[in-house]
């Protein structure tokens, strides 16, 4: 069924092909279609870096800009769109093994979503290199694959993609190198159900870069959000935030650099706010984010000068934006000044207050807009996560897209923490690539020769180390010192790291130290590290922002727990932040906010310090940032420790970020520092696929089926490898628990193994379309039999009730003519008595005419006519009478017995009329010809008659007489 089911698919893309995007897939067709170079390095005769240079130049140079190294990808950054995503490109590579066609990033994504399913085990996908190599858009294809290769939209893919708009707007910015560069980490966990299905996703974030805020680079942009804001939004919403054109701003027009070509502000904010729309944040909730964003922008502008011992604010214009960005965030002017141009000391028995100087006062009120920025960058993660968050799933694809390693002019503690994130992924890199495959190698005691390679491992310990403390200790140590300076911290550095081979302190600078990474050696300058490190705001500060009068400020800073019966917002940043500190997972996913104010009764906020997880004991320790991001990336490396992992190296093609341009000496650099040299050495030496001797055999015994199986799967799995022709040792070997492929010689077996299962797929059609076809050809014979019966039984039936009809009618002619035969003989006969009746009435009349005369037999036969149709009895009596000749006679005889009698005659009532009853009296009431008559009854009183009652008779087919009889 799987064969049906490509090639319907197939079909389905050829009739696609005269559609508008027609001819980008045509070009994106013919554009990989192109075969220069070599499209896996591990193949290559020239193995130094220049020939893989050129080999990557070669392909770069027609647009080919993927390039494997056996299962790794490197991909240039072209900085141009190429006519290659396109949905023909997702079902082309959808269930195509790696290798089998022209490298690119979807091959990666449906390798990962393949060895998922098949391994059951989380896959992981990471994305590395230099700042503006392409890691963000590399990122957006494989979640863009993802969504598309699942086949059934569950709205949580689009909501997947529509994080992007929200997450670039709010954490990208324009860089000399990068025109979007994400200036903080995430991992994108993609979560799946038991039919591999996306019904999920969570994000985790890393070190947003907040300094940012306050200072950029020339040409460089603060966040992208920014300039949305006063160059996209409408007059009306400017108005309500108080907001005017880019370049007032002091937090946005230092840089000199506004706008960003080819991207329309407007266009941006609009895609922004309607991602927002699909994760619950609209109407109210929305303004309230626009408030603190435009906040930030005008604490910028909020500038002192100094005054006595302390300071005041510079001008009228620094007061009203002071009430601006009260009024913004709920608080009078008045608090919000002394939030920001005070600090309180604590003493043994009292607080003291003390005016800050006008520096002094500009930087905390950055400090302030810092922490504002970072506390709605996490809780709008954490908006994002609650609604895409699965809370059960299978498995997961985790894409890393993590900061790459940045040299500026001036490098702080933002970059030495991302480079030493960059160290951290190169030791998982080496870690993976190189340690644990010869040290399998050896365990396995298999032939194979060690392979040098570039071990960062000293670099890691000179940043992260304990004892003897490393870098990020010694900043701990002395940022809990009151009288500690950035100077004393670098002092202590030198004091205690001087004699490490990857740490240096230049003769000339005072405020700088060298770390020698494996990308490059780095001067970062120590100014402001302390205050960085500590990442928190001053206990005053916090206490008023807490009390404000906006609920959605109020949530997010306050000390306690506070009832939230809208749903104004969900778990405070600030204690899931505590939380991560004191050792919690910090994983957002699984706090679900219930913004829509439609989840229940009254609830709880938690605060920044009174969440689960804050420390309530004294003297408890404040866990910094260097320590807090230490943590966070051991615990990214036990996760991706525990997948499956995969690696997309992105390569910048030039600094000047223009296409079609190849800068020779930029991306050797890059390749050296990535170690690529030795990466395609041990893929090309090594045998990066393996199987345990049982999977080997289970798994590829169907290209030799000949090969019997025994209890020792060693042994099964030597004989199959001798019949499969591996080319062994040089293309496999056999260890003591595995054996161990190259991977041109696994691309072969899976070809091999694909073409055997459809061998047998195609046989089991076959025998299906068989027994389909007979059980179908049986069905047609029986019912032919069933319609041969209907055949034979409907004709000789339609025969039959013809001739019954004929005969029927035949039947009845007969029966009509004798019928007819008999009623002339009855006619005959009946007309023969009636003669013979007359005739002997006739003789009869004759022979009383001579009897009595003419006269006397005319005269009876009146009286006889008479007494016919006389209905009097009486009269019948007396015409009876005459007609027997003596009728005084009879008179005489009944006159006598009447009185004897003295009977008494039955009354009879006429057709209409009344008449009067006695008891137990008969009443004869004579019928109408149609059978009906209406009576009426009634009683005599008082010379009045009552009629109580009226009924309709009728006539009834069982009564015979012509009356009814009442009494």
């Amino acid at each position: 069924f799987f064969v049906f089911f490509s090639v319907s698919m197939a079909g389905g893309d050829k009739k696609k092909k005269k559609t508008k995007k027609g001819g980008n897939n045509e070009e994106g067709k013919a554009l990989m279609a192109k075969r220069i170079g070599y499209e896996d390095m591990t193949l290559m005769e020239n193995m130094t870096l220049d020939g893989v240079l050129s080999n990557l130049k070669d392909r770069y140079v027609e647009d080919l800009i993927y390039t494997y190294t056996s299962s790794i990808l490197v991909a240039i950054n072209p900085y141009k769109r190429l006519p290659i995503y396109t949905d023909a490109f997702v079902k082309q590579y959808k269930g195509v093994r790696l290798g089998k066609l022209p490298p690119h990033i979807f091959a990666i994504a449906e390798t990962a979503y393949t060895a998922m399913i098949q391994h059951e085990r989380n896959q992981s996908v990471l994305v590395s290199g230099e700042s503006g190599a392409g890691k963000t858009e590399s990122t957006k294809l494989i979640l863009q694959f993802l969504s598309a290769r699942t086949g059934r939209s569950s709205g949580i893919d689009k909501m997947v993609l529509a994080s992007v708009p929200v997450l670039e707007a709010m954490g990208n910015a324009k860089t000399g190198r990068n025109d979007n560069s994400s200036r903080f980490g995430k991992l994108i966990k993609i979560q799946f159900d038991d039919d591999y299905y996306i019904i999920g996703s969570t994000m985790e974030h890393y070190l947003l870069e907040k300094s940012r805020l306050i200072f950029q680079a020339p040409g460089e942009r603060n966040f992208h959000i920014f300039y949305q804001m006063t160059n996209g939004m409408s007059k009306e919403d400017k108005e309500r935030y108080s907001l005017r054109e880019a370049e007032y701003y002091n937090y946005i027009n230092k840089s000199g650099c506004m706008t960003v070509d080819g991207m329309d502000e407007s266009k941006e904010l609009q895609e922004f706010r309607e991602a927002l729309a699909l994760f619950d944040i609209t109407g109210d909730l929305e303004h309230q984010m626009f408030c603190i964003l435009a906040s930030v922008l005008h604490i910028g502008n909020i500038t002192f000068k100094a005054e006595g011992e302390g300071c005041a604010l510079d001008g009228p214009d620094a007061q009203k934006e002071l009430e601006i960005t009260a009024e913004l965030l709920g608080l009078t002017a008045e608090d919000l000044l002394f939030a920001i141009s005070k600090k309180e000391i604590k003493m043994r028995s009292e607080i003291i207050t003390k005016p800050l100087n006008a520096e002094q006062a500009r930087n905390q009120g950055d400090a302030l807009a810092k922490h504002l920025y970072s506390v709605l960058f996490d809780w709008l993660v954490s908006q994002l996560n609650g609604c895409t968050h699965a809370e059960t799933y299978k498995q997961f694809i985790g894409v890393l897209d993590i900061f790459g390693f940045e040299v500026f002019t001036k490098n702080s503690l933002e970059q030495f923490l991302i480079n030493f994130a960059n160290e951290k992924l190169q030791q998982f890199f080496n870690n993976q690539i190189f340690k644990l495959e010869q040290v399998i190698y050896e365990q396995e005691k298999i032939d194979w020769s060690i392979i040098e390679f570039k071990d960062n491992q000293e670099c890691l310990d000179l940043i992260e180390q304990k004892r003897p403390p490393g870098i990020i200790s010694i900043l701990d140590e002395e940022s809990k010192f009151p009288r500690a300076t950035d100077a004393t911290f670098l002092e202590k550095l030198v004091s205690n790291l001087s004699k490490h081979e990857n740490f240096d302190k230049p003769k000339l600078a005072r405020n700088k130290f060298i770390v020698k990474h494996f990308a490059g050696d780095v001067d970062y300058e120590v100014d402001g590290w302390r205050e960085k490190n500590r990442d928190e705001l001053p206990e005053h500060m916090l206490r008023v922002l807490s009390g404000s009068s906006n609920m959605f400020t109020s949530i997010l800073y306050s000390s306690e727990d506070v009832p939230d019966p809208k749903g104004v917002t969900g778990k405070s940043p600030m204690a899931r932040r505590a939380a991560k500190k004191a050792g919690g997972s910090g994983d957002a996913s699984g706090k679900v906010l219930n913004l829509g104010g439609g989840g229940g009764g009254a609830r709880g906020a938690l605060s920044p310090r009174g969440g689960p997880g804050t420390s309530s004991k004294k003297g408890a320790s404040k866990v910094t940032l260097g320590t807090q991001f230490k943590t966070q990336l051991q615990n990214l490396m036990d996760l991706l420790g525990s997948t499956e992992p995969y690696f997309i190296r992105c390569v910048k093609s030039n600094p000047q970020k223009q296409c079609n341009t190849f800068d020779d000496e930029l991306i050797y650099d890059q390749l050296l520092y990535a170690g690529m040299l030795e990466t395609i050495r041990i893929r090309r030496l090594g045998y990066p696929i393996r199987w345990t001797h049982e999977d080997f055999f289970k798994r590829f015994r169907v290209i030799s089926p000949q090969v019997a199986q025994t209890k020792n799967f060693k042994q099964c799995a030597e004989k199959l490898a001798l019949t499969l022709d591996m080319n062994m040792p040089h293309g496999a070997q056999v260890g003591l628990t595995k054996i161990f492929l190259k991977q041109e010689v696994a691309n072969v077996l899976e070809d091999r193994r694909n073409h055997a299962l459809t061998h047998i797929i195609v046989k089991l059609q076959q025998w299906w379309k068989m027994v389909s076809a007979r059980g179908h050809f049986i069905e047609m014979r029986s019912n032919a039999a069933v319609i041969q019966q209907w055949d034979r039984m409907i004709f000789p039936r339609k025969r039959f009730v013809q001739s019954r009809k004929s005969a029927f009618t035949l039947q009845c002619w007969w029966r009509m003519v004798r019928g007819k035969k008999r009623l002339a003989e009855l006619k005959e006969i009946k007309r023969k008595e009636e003669e013979e009746r007359r005739r002997k009435e006739e003789a009869a009349r004759q022979a009383r005419i001579k009897k009595v005369g003419e006269a006397q037999v005319k005269k009876e036969e009146e009286l006889k006519r008479k007494l016919e149709a006389e209905q009097n009895e009486e009269e019948r009596a007396k015409i009876a009478a005459l007609l027997a000749g003596g009728e005084e006679e009879k008179k005489e005889e009944e006159e006598p017995e009447k009185k004897k009698k003295k009977k008494k005659k039955k009354k009879k009532l006429s057709r209409t009329g009344s008449i009067m009853m006695d008891r137990n009296e008969i009443l004869e009431v004579p019928i109408n010809v149609d059978g009906k008559i209406t009576v009426g009854l009634g009683w005599k009183r008082a010379n009045k008659m009552d009629l109580d009652a009226s009924c309709l008779m009728f006539r009834y087919r069982t009564h015979k007489d012509d009356v009814y009889k009442f009494k």
